[in-house]
């Protein structure tokens, strides 16, 4: 059987969220919605999250199976460093003009980058795609650190998904700004990039404003890892003064599969690296937040999040309840046998239809946020993901 992930259709714009409340903290139970925000083209379409739980209920049969990451060699098999001339210096970017990054380990795989005034007046920022085969095209942000860009750490940020933008952790959660309006954004001090060099990139390709050409698409989250690791060998020997550099690899929500994936990619790439006289990424940390990891555990976990004061008193009536921990036993049982234990394509859809009408619908009927237990959504769902602000990102963006 193949990974899991392989199973989404590749133009399955699926599920992002985000924890940004007024207070700052939101209580998330998991994916909200469903978005189609391919470049130029932002809009927001809804479907029931548990299409992407269900496609994620036979990640445990297929992990056994998986084989470990393969590393990424460079194509000739031969690396010659006197064909490699760094750029040296973000200083010598343009403003008007893309500056090309390449090297001959990666011959490849390449990189768009030029000099942007956006969102913090602060830090130098930049803008550019990692341009892979010539087809696929990754678009990415890039701010400097307040603090000490020469020496600060290094953070590369992906949202979940799959398929979300991460323009939204740019603008409502980690970023140098908020957007205010469709047209204005305002500092925010409490950035990463106040003691960080942080990325924002937008993956896999045809999510944001990354874009393929002659039908290209990633199937697998291993494929999107073996470009990610390459881009960062790219930058950070076109860029010397980042070699060495502690790099922290982040996301949230999907982030739960991208993330470790990704950071085994660049672990086991470095042993490439250094067999070809290469300095080695000092990767030192891989960051999870709300990570979507335990795909039957959290479809169990709307019973104690609807039901029980786990979080806040219970939300639904005790007749849904009743009912929904009735059902909770049958939803495991045939959801382990079907989609996890091992994977029969008919039964699994029947499990989840089920575990789908008895456990998940209680607490969509009732229109309180998913981020935020205590509010109900403010927009409808498939607009704004309970955020209005969605809409300031997704124009502000273009």
């Amino acid at each position: 059987m193949p990974p899991w992930d392989s199973l989404v259709p590749h133009n399955l714009n699926a599920v992002w969220s985000t924890q940004q409340t007024d207070s700052g903290i939101g209580i998330k139970i998991d994916p909200r919605g469903r978005k189609a925000f391919a470049s130029h083209d932002l809009e927001v379409s809804h479907t029931r999250r548990g299409y992407l739980l269900a496609l994620g209920l036979t990640a445990t049969a297929a992990y056994a199976r998986q084989q470990p990451l393969p590393m990424m060699p460079p194509a000739s098999g031969v690396y010659d460093a006197g064909l490699f001339t760094p750029v040296e210096s973000l200083s010598v970017l343009s403003v008007s003009e893309y500056t090309t990054l390449s090297h001959p380990f990666f011959p490849g795989v390449s990189a768009r980058i030029k000099k942007t005034e956006f969102c913090d007046p602060t830090v130098s920022s930049y803008t550019g795609y990692i341009d892979i085969s010539e087809a696929k095209h990754l678009f990415f942000y890039f701010f400097e650190s307040r603090s000490n860009p020469d020496k600060d750490d290094v953070i590369f940020w992906t949202n979940g998904g799959p398929g979300c933008s991460s323009a939204l952790g740019l603008f409502m959660e980690l970023g140098p700004c908020r957007v205010a309006n469709s047209t204005t954004a305002t500092y925010h001090p409490e950035s990463w990039n106040s003691n960080a060099n942080v990325f924002f990139i937008d993956q896999p390709v045809n999510v944001g404003f990354s874009y393929s050409e002659y039908g290209e698409h990633v199937d697998t989250t291993e494929e999107a890892a073996e470009d990610i690791a390459a881009f960062i060998v790219l930058f950070f020997e076109n860029f010397p003064a980042f070699k060495g550099r502690a790099l922290h690899m982040a996301g949230e929500s999907y982030g739960g599969r991208y993330i470790p994936l990704f950071s085994a990619a660049i672990y086991d790439q470095n042993a490439a690296l250094v067999e070809a006289g290469i300095t080695p990424i000092n990767l030192t940390s891989a960051i999870i937040g709300n990570g979507y990891t335990d795909q039957l555990g959290m479809m169990l976990s709307y019973y104690d999040v609807t039901c029980t004061s786990a979080s806040l008193p219970p939300i639904i009536s005790i007749s849904s309840c009743v009912r929904m921990k009735k059902a909770l036993p049958r939803c495991e049982k045939a959801l382990k046998a079907h989609c996890a234990d091992s994977y029969d394509s008919m039964n699994c859809e029947a499990a989840w239809n089920f575990c789908s009408s008895e456990i998940i619908s209680p607490f969509d009927a009732t229109g309180i946020n998913a981020y935020d237990l205590s509010k109900q959504c403010t927009g409808a769902v498939k607009d704004t993901l309970c955020y209005p602000e969605t809409k300031f990102v997704f124009r502000f963006s273009v």
